[in-house]
């Protein structure tokens, strides 16, 4: 596994302490795909996620906005206990907050 910065780190924070799943421990973290969040492409994301396709991910298109920008990581991890999940994590240029996690998709 890859060196985690402190962004990273964060995220793994957020998501032991989601109450959706009975996550303790995140292992092979793995960034998927960082680009700008629209909230209108949102569903496609989810559908490219339920599908398993990491291509498509991967080409989605960066859009480069003027002024405030909001975020998207695609994370995927691996629990304690060997379940597979991806999840969707939420930034925006306001440094006082740190990663919202939006989603967590167990694989199956």
């Amino acid at each position: 596994m890859n060196e985690l910065n402190a962004w990273d780190k964060l995220i793994i924070k957020s998501l032991i302490l989601s109450k959706e799943f009975d996550i303790h421990e995140v292992r092979n973290f793995e960034a998927i795909k960082s680009t700008m969040f629209d909230e209108e492409k949102y569903s496609s994301i989810k559908l490219l996620i339920a599908e398993q396709n990491w291509k498509s991910i991967q080409d989605i298109s960066e859009e480069n906005k003027i002024g405030f920008r909001e975020y998207i990581d695609i994370i995927k991890f691996t629990d304690q206990l060997g379940q597979n999940y991806i999840a969707t994590v939420y930034d925006n240029d306001a440094l006082e907050q740190g990663p919202q996690i939006i989603d967590i998709f167990p694989l199956t």
